[in-house]
């Protein structure tokens, strides 16, 4: 007998020190085997209370057992998490189905749970399962009591996987059980006391509606009501009267929602009655017309085009009326893209045309008339040029134009003039009726100017044109020497000529402004640089002796010449332009 005692006293020394990894609320001991040794001292045992067993072993009060500590392992506890009936939500089931969830870090499988429904605490629940040895995740209550219309309660679960129990998980929120019939009932809107019904969740125009309702029937007292709109209402009582009217054009355009709700005498409030109320005060309104506002447009069949719109109850298609110069006319509405339009079967005369166009809504708002006018111009302008007035020649190429347009029903906008009437890179340009300074070809003999006018619908005229005979008496100027061709010289020197005597001049090399008239008839420039250049020059002559050089007295033509500076001769001179033929004569 003392031998089997010295053997158990072995495997127990170590135990004091083992005992203290095992506190804790997340661990318990989960695969253990037991000495039993009744003359050893508590420090180095447990109780089996302590523990949890296997297989569900209950505590044995009295005895005391030791633990192997090189067999024992630790088990982590599992976890439930309420899943439903956690919202504070009113519920008239009686019987409600609670439902949690189950999860374990090591996949053990719930072995049991446990489950408790109460009102104000948990130290007398009006539910308690005890310990139900299920893996299910569902617990359907027998028949709560209902000692009021409104009863709040809550709920917790636990779970155990084997080896030990989790925490009690509870819903925070819970729920609540209703009798029913703790609502507002007989909930309307008239116009004002006394006035027409509104029909609920219906557009309609009065935004300062009268509200009235009927008292929960039987019970307790009503203390009073609690209503607000477009907002879930508080627990304060804002009248004790069943009718609530808003204050005079108090709501804004659009779908509102009217909530009331009644408070017991015992505390409770009641479920809150709605009323949906859709206010529409406001017209359609029309804009963004087309032919443009003032326009001109050479079509006499356009579309006439415009928006509507109306941000609530919509645009009435049987309330639209158009007019086209007074005349009822029919037009075709879009209410998905909100437009309409017309088309004239039967095209427009040339003149001003005026639109009307007016909408009502699907409650009767009307919309002002938008109106809006243009102009239809399908004929092209016509008009006449003149060169100098109609003088029949000139003496120089620089010339003055007037020119003259006109067109029944629209302005002149435009006009482009030529030299040779094919109006091929000429450009547009504002209409103006005297064009100084236009430049005719320095070539002696008749030379014309052509013209076309455009009017504000774009519509031309045809070509017009005003000749004139062109006797150039301005000098002409020439090189008589100078570089020419490839060379290497950094330096050129130029001499150069009039037809004409006692001449001045006026020079310029490359991109240079040109120089002052000088009678000087050579020039001479260095310094340049490899590349292309050119020299040109131009002669003068006071003809009309007043002292200043004219335009008609100054050759529209200067002499050119173009050279190349290489060192390697490897460059290609640029070629010199064809120059136009002149005439000259002295008077």
């Amino acid at each position: 007998m003392k031998k089997y005692i010295f053997l158990f006293l072995i495997l127990l020394l170590p135990l004091a020190a083992e005992a203290e990894n095992m506190s804790g609320t997340s661990y318990q001991a989960k695969d253990t085997v037991f000495g039993i040794g009744g003359f050893v001292g508590g420090s180095d045992t447990y109780g089996l209370q302590d523990i949890v067993g296997v297989n569900g072993l209950t505590a044995m009060q009295g005895s005391l057992y030791g633990i192997d500590p090189s067999v024992y392992s630790l088990n982590s506890l599992p976890v439930a998490t309420v899943a439903n009936y956690n919202d504070n939500r009113p519920t008239d089931d009686s019987t409600p189905t609670l439902r949690w969830t189950y999860s374990d870090a090591e996949d053990d499988t719930q072995k049991r749970y446990q489950l408790q429904v109460a009102r104000e605490n948990f130290s007398s629940p009006v539910v308690d399962t005890g310990m139900v040895t299920s893996a299910g995740l569902s617990y359907t209550t027998s028949i709560l009591p209902r000692t009021e219309e409104r009863t709040a309660y809550q709920w917790r679960v636990r779970v155990d996987d084997g080896f030990g129990w989790s925490g009690w998980d509870q819903a925070s929120s819970g729920f609540i059980l209703t009798t029913g019939g703790f609502e507002i009932s007989g909930l309307g809107a008239l116009t004002y006391s006394g006035g027409a019904e509104i029909e609920e969740s219906s557009w309609q125009k009065d935004n300062d509606p009268y509200f009235y309702w009927e008292a929960p029937a039987g019970g307790l007292e009503i203390l009073g009501y609690s209503y607000v709109l477009d907002a879930a209402p508080d627990d304060e009582i804002d009248g004790r009267t069943t009718y609530y009217s808003l204050p005079q054009d108090d709501m804004t355009d659009g779908v509102h929602t009217f909530y009331v709700k009644a408070k017991r005498s015992s505390g409770l409030w009641g479920e809150a009655a709605s009323f949906d109320i859709w206010v529409d005060t406001t017209s359609p309104t029309a804009s963004n017309p087309a032919p443009t506002l003032g326009g001109v447009i050479s079509t006499n069949a356009p579309e006439l085009r415009a928006a509507l719109s109306d941000s609530a109850s919509g645009v009435n298609p049987e309330a639209i009326e158009m007019r086209v110069n007074q005349a009822l006319v029919s037009p075709e509405y879009n209410p998905g893209s909100g437009t309409i339009t017309y088309t004239p079967s039967v095209p427009f005369t040339d003149g001003e045309i005026t639109v009307s166009l007016k909408a009502a809504d699907e409650v009767g708002n009307l919309g002002s008339a938008l109106v809006w006018s243009f102009i239809i111009d399908t004929q092209g302008p016509s008009g006449s040029i003149l060169i100098n007035n109609g003088d029949e020649m000139t003496t120089t190429n620089i010339v003055t134009l007037n020119l003259s347009a006109e067109d029944s029903i629209s302005n002149i906008v435009e006009m482009m003039l030529s030299n040779d009437g094919v109006f091929d890179t000429e450009t547009w340009e504002p209409h103006i009726s005297l064009r100084k300074n236009w430049v005719l070809p320095a070539i002696n003999g008749a030379r014309k100017v052509y013209a076309k006018v455009k009017d504000e619908a774009g519509n031309i005229s045809d070509a017009f044109f005003d000749a004139i005979n062109l006797m150039i008496i301005a000098p002409q100027t020439y090189i008589l020497s100078g570089p020419s061709g490839i060379t290497e010289a950094q330096s050129a020197q130029f001499y150069f000529r009039a037809s004409l005597s006692d001449c001045k001049f006026s020079y310029k090399f490359d991109d240079e402004d040109w120089s002052d008239w000088s009678s000087s008839m050579s020039v001479n420039k260095g310094g340049l640089s490899e590349g292309n250049h050119y020299f040109m020059v131009r002669a003068a002559k006071d003809l009309n002796k007043d002292n200043l050089l004219q335009l008609d007295e100054v050759d529209p033509t200067p002499a050119l010449r173009v050279w190349t500076v290489s060192f390697t001769g490897a460059l290609k001179p640029p070629s010199e332009p064809d120059r136009p033929i002149k005439h000259w004569e002295e008077e």
